[in-house]
């Protein structure tokens, strides 16, 4: 397997290549390390690596620029594996289309990505826990709408549902009807337990 890396940190590039050295299914030239995207671009379109590992560097308009840059090679049958500490979902579904078949983080230890790049040549798609939680989060602060967190905010508050009809002009029943629908969105089973998911979240 033919590896090539994209990293503005050398460090980072030599540290893993210090690791795959000892791996005898991976290749990984100093050649093959490069410190932007279009060298790498350039480099792979002449040697057709099987996977390139590029660390998305800068904000969130550099990187997708970077993933703009893979379209160019899309047809190359070059798996991507991408490093990057947040999920974005735009940003995300735009790396999908361009071949990427691995998310990782530099938390990740240098044998763990070792592991991920190897299951993305064998036609895994990875990607790590802590971006998976990333997901799942964005995904359920999604299904709360502000009219749920305003009164979330009032439940930590110790606020009754009473209170909460009061201070925002509603009818009662109508903040019993939030509420439940708070706690099925955040999957707890009182109105408390909604508060510990909420700050869980960063909601509050």
């Amino acid at each position: 397997m033919k590896l090539a890396i994209v990293s503005q940190c050398e460090t980072f590039s030599y540290g893993i290549k210090y690791f795959i050295d000892n791996e005898s299914d991976i290749d990984l030239d100093s050649e093959d390390i490069f410190l932007n995207i279009d060298e790498c671009i350039s480099h792979a379109k002449k040697h057709h690596p099987h996977i390139l590992l590029i660390d998305m560097y800068g904000s969130l308009k550099s990187k997708f620029d970077i993933a703009s840059k893979l379209e160019s090679i899309k047809s190359l049958d070059i798996k991507v594996v991408i490093i990057t500490e947040h999920y974005h979902k735009q940003f995300f579904k735009r790396l999908l289309k361009n071949n990427c078949w691995g998310f990782v983080n530099k938390e990740l230890k240098a044998t763990e990505i070792i592991m991920i790049i190897r299951s993305v040549f064998y036609g895994q798609i990875v990607i790590c826990k802590e971006l998976s939680d990333q997901f799942i989060k964005f995904n359920e602060l999604q299904r709360i709408t502000d009219k749920e967190l305003n009164i979330i905010n009032l439940i930590s508050q110790e606020k009754t549902n009473k209170e909460i009809a009061k201070i925002l002009n509603y009818a009662p029943s109508t903040v019993e009807y939030y509420v439940t629908n708070i706690i099925n969105k955040l999957s707890v089973q009182t109105r408390f337990g909604a508060v510990s998911k909420a700050k869980d979240l960063n909601l509050l």
